[in-house]
């Protein structure tokens, strides 16, 4: 079927913003072409058609003279361990470096510190013990100096006398004495206190002047019971109810001077110990912060991004291409398969489109395209024919790991950790992969010099299992025809290979489980 003008224009476009951006879809997917319009559309080439094709990497440097599975060995596919190495591009190792010191630095200065915390983590209140307890000692004198004084003693006692005054025994006495003196009783010479000499012409039936004697004689009583004349020989009602007689008054203010002393103290000393704890808790932080700033800058300073895991190793081996079949178990089925036809071939060929790189002006870029066969508009189930598997062996490295190989077999001679490994299979059935394509090209020149003229890739790897999956169902009785299987367990521990990767020995490959894994039933995917 012939392309249209408006079609291949768009294709001319979208392929030029595809370039640009590092991903080129394929342009001509769900096409027909005739050898002609090939020509016409991307330009001669070297065109390949395989006919009853198979493939399948087997060990590196084999000198056997026939396939492993034309021998009857048991486990051919063990003998399958010629691979591909991948080895991603290294970082940036200044920034590397910079950040293996901050990691290393924000370790031991996070450690340091929190031990210099963790061993004053009883400072703030051993501290505030200490100098609350110093400023009670060393201000005491001069704090109890400011109420041992004859005005506070003064004050301190007549407040007692107050107290005493308002008792229910001297307020009783009060009303005794008052209604003596306003009614002239002669009891009122009897008990001890003075007698006021005009009492009778004065007080008689008069309220302040017997109010005023009476509370006289009650301050003069509340001395004769509880004061400083405790002494004098009393024989009277008054004296019965109280019992002992005792200066109480007088021996009490010491006790009370005291208590204000050491009230006044507290205070004083909290003040104080607060502000000291505060202090020496944050000088503590800065000598503990000053101690890990200089552990961690030392530490940093020794550290080495080589020991650092950055580096990875990717191992793809036993890559095997046959003719499609039912299990998703075996990895090859030993047939083979036709890819490709004349008018519809896998081509191989030059070219060059105007593309922007880096700037906003269009340049010429050239390029080598790959480009499997097309994939066609209408449903053709006898594209899904392929039968793809193959084996991976991934390692994280240390960057100061030996890059020394075996030229032999161009695997390294060391350096790989079983236990940094992730090990797995892939099997796809059914496969088509058809209208992929894949174009490499150098880039334009870059402000930037890491991308500046390097090797640049644009592909679309389309892998599809099924050309009309829109009937698929659970109970589909041809699931594993037309799917995709990755697995990462070995089928027994004895048969999982011998040594990090058969890529560094030529040892036996692994044999993995028969249906461990992760199933894709039909997929249809686009890598761009």
């Amino acid at each position: 079927m012939a392309q249209t003008k408006a079609e291949f224009q768009f294709r001319k476009s979208y392929l030029a913003m595809m370039i640009s951006l590092g991903l080129l879809p394929s342009a001509h997917a769900m096409q027909e072409l005739t050898d002609s319009s090939l020509s016409d559309t991307t330009g001669e080439g070297v065109a390949l058609v395989l006919d009853n094709f198979k493939m399948v990497f087997q060990g590196p440097n084999d000198l056997s003279t026939g396939s492993s599975y034309a021998r009857g060995i048991n486990n051919p596919g063990q003998y399958d361990t010629g691979f591909i190495r991948l080895i991603p591009t290294g970082e940036n190792y200044a920034q590397l470096g910079e950040r293996a010191y901050n990691k290393v630095y924000d370790r031991v200065y996070a450690s340091s510190y929190l031990n210099g915390i963790s061993a004053n983590a009883n400072l703030y209140e051993n501290t505030y013990t200490s100098k609350y307890n110093q400023y009670k000692t060393d201000n005491y004198t001069s704090t109890k100096a400011l109420y041992d004084t004859a005005t506070f003693k003064a004050n301190v006692r007549s407040g007692i006398v107050e107290e005493k005054r308002r008792s229910d025994l001297m307020q009783r006495y009060y009303d005794q004495r008052y209604k003596d003196y306003y009614d002239g009783k002669s009891s009122l010479a009897n008990d001890g206190t003075t007698t006021r000499p005009e009492w009778w012409e004065a007080s008689l039936l008069n309220k302040e002047k017997s109010a005023e004697y009476a509370l006289l004689n009650t301050y003069e009583m509340i001395e004769l019971l509880w004061g400083s004349r405790t002494s004098t020989s009393l024989d009277n009602k008054w004296t019965q109810e109280v019992g002992t007689r005792t200066n109480v008054i007088d021996t009490v203010i010491p006790g009370i001077i005291e208590s204000r002393t050491q009230e006044q103290l507290a205070i004083e000393a909290d003040k104080y110990a607060l502000i000291q704890a505060k202090n020496t808790v944050t000088a503590m932080e800065q000598a503990v912060k000053a101690s890990a700033t200089t552990a961690a800058k030392e530490a940093a300073m020794g550290a080495s991004v080589s020991t650092l895991r950055t580096k990875a190793d990717v191992f793809i081996y036993g890559l095997a291409l046959s003719k499609s079949d039912n299990s998703l178990s075996s990895r090859y089925s030993n047939q083979g398969f036709n890819w490709g036809t004349a008018s519809n071939p896998w081509l191989f060929h030059a070219g060059s489109e105007t593309v922007k790189q880096f700037t906003d002006t269009g340049k010429e870029v050239g390029y080598l395209a790959l480009e499997a066969p097309l994939a066609t508009a209408a449903a053709n189930e006898a594209d899904n024919n392929i039968k793809l598997g193959f084996w991976t062996d991934i390692f994280s490295r240390s960057l100061n790991s030996s890059n020394t190989i075996d030229y032999a077999t161009g695997a390294p001679t060391s350096g790989l950790d079983i236990s940094e490994r992730f090990r797995a299979q892939f099997i796809a059935n059914g496969l088509s992969m058809n209208g992929s394509q894949v174009r490499l090209f150098q880039t334009l020149t870059s402000p930037d010099l890491a991308y500046s003229q390097t090797l640049g890739l644009a592909s679309l790897i389309r892998l599809n299992t099924n050309d009309d999956p829109s009937t698929l169902t659970s109970d589909s009785n041809n699931l594993n025809s037309k799917g995709i299987r990755i697995s990462s367990a070995a089928k027994e521990n004895n048969l999982d290979g011998d040594g990090p990767t058969p890529a560094l020995n030529g040892s036996a490959a692994p044999i993995f489980h028969d249906t461990e894994g992760l199933y894709l039933y039909s997929p249809n995917i686009n890598l761009v």
